[in-house]
């Protein structure tokens, strides 16, 4: 496959989402915690999520990584089939990945 935008992008979103939470454990002393960015509008609040979406699937993680698996095999294939004027395509499939 190579190194191509879309994975430059996969690895940014990636990368990034891993900082956020690592900034939110070391700076956050307890759950439930609150910083305000914009007082009265904007907030962020320390929360621990051991589930996928809204907790789901909390005691049962292999199905969850299965089914991001076979997404992830879904969207690659999807996207080697796309054509380079397609690139927007390509960008939105790489960040859902």
């Amino acid at each position: 496959m190579g190194f191509t935008p879309e994975f430059a992008i996969t690895i940014a979103v990636i990368v990034l989402d891993q900082v956020t939470k690592w900034l939110t454990v070391t700076n956050f002393k307890n759950v439930g915690d609150t910083y305000p960015l914009i007082d009265g509008v904007f907030s962020l609040t320390y929360v621990q999520n051991y589930g996928v979406a809204f907790g789901l699937f909390k005691h049962k993680t292999y199905l969850p990584i299965v089914m991001a698996g076979i997404m992830i095999l879904i969207v690659l294939y999807y996207i080697k089939t796309l054509t380079e004027e397609e690139y927007l395509t390509k960008v939105s499939l790489a960040l859902l990945m």
